[in-house]
């Protein structure tokens, strides 16, 4: 399947990318711990930093961008539920954000997707061990 950029799919990671801050936000609410507010702090800046660069993209590509769809978050009831929703979100993006860097040439397209690409994959790694650590308080 090719993930040659078109407005179709600059859409979905914009959306992508304002849903996974409307989740981390969730979150946030959920934790209670200070470093793992930190975490999700960090993580929502570089979400808020990819929401940016591709609506530029968007604008440079296509034009004005039109009015977004509302963010939504949804995730279990249980935090450790949010934050395997979280890790799956993003090992998903991680890859949708691959398939668009290799299938795409030119800078202005391939640099904020890799970018992006890269951050999904730390967060990914970050409440992977978040999520161990809340599994091992459980247990103890």
């Amino acid at each position: 399947m090719s993930h040659r950029l078109t407005q179709e799919l600059l859409l979905k990671a914009i959306e992508g990318e304002q849903n996974a801050i409307a989740g981390y936000e969730h979150m946030k609410s959920m934790a209670g711990q200070p470093e793992i507010i930190e975490t999700l702090n960090r993580i929502i800046l570089d979400e808020h930093k990819h929401l940016k660069s591709f609506e530029e993209l968007f604008r440079r590509k296509f034009g004005k961008l039109t009015e977004s769809p509302p963010m939504k978050q949804t995730c279990g009831p249980e935090f450790t539920d949010c934050i395997a929703q979280a890790v799956n979100d993003e090992l998903e993006s991680y890859e949708f954000y691959r398939d668009i860097v290799r299938d795409n040439s030119g800078e202005q397209i391939r640099v904020p997707f890799f970018d992006a690409m890269t951050d999904e994959n730390e967060h990914a790694i970050r409440l992977n061990l978040m999520f161990a650590q809340q599994i091992a308080k459980r247990v103890m």
